[in-house]
């Protein structure tokens, strides 16, 4: 009898163990979560529940948002300029690139983005390079005149 108690005593020790360790990394990973169920939100979820998604990840700033943000035309709203900016500041080349692919094709008319495409004209991938030259002759073509195109 006392092998079986010992035994419960056990098991319970380990699952209390168990939860406070997943509890524990719920809460460390708590807007990870919240990011991926969004997103997910986003590909199923009827159109209003989708723009409500997309409004949080903007709030948290996920970079994932962009081409979501795109396909729900929401791209020339006044939230998305800060996660735009983001992704053009963004060390990865893939970030940069899709929000300045998401900038030429929306046809945003936004001169803040005038002075940055001028330092990607410089950037050290071709591929944003070569985008920040078509998006800056999209949104100022004086001024990508002046600059001239890149150097590849």
């Amino acid at each position: 009898m006392k092998g079986f108690q010992r035994g419960r005593t056990a098991a319970v020790l380990a699952s209390v163990a168990g939860c406070s360790v997943l509890a524990a990394a719920a809460f460390s990973f708590r807007e990870r979560i919240l990011e991926e169920w969004c997103l997910l939100r986003i590909r199923h979820a009827p159109a209003a529940v989708k723009a409500d998604c997309a409004e949080k990840l903007v709030a948290m700033g996920c970079l994932r948002v962009i081409p979501h943000l795109e396909a729900l035309g929401r791209l020339k709203a006044p939230e998305a300029l800060p996660i735009l900016l983001a992704a053009v500041r963004d060390r990865t080349c893939d970030w940069r690139a899709n929000a300045l692919r998401a900038l030429a094709q929306g046809g945003i008319e936004r001169r803040e983005f005038i002075p940055l495409l001028v330092e990607l004209l410089v950037d050290g991938d071709r591929v944003v390079r070569r985008l920040a030259w078509t998006t800056l002759l999209s949104l100022d073509p004086e001024s990508a005149a002046k600059v001239g195109p890149p150097r590849d």
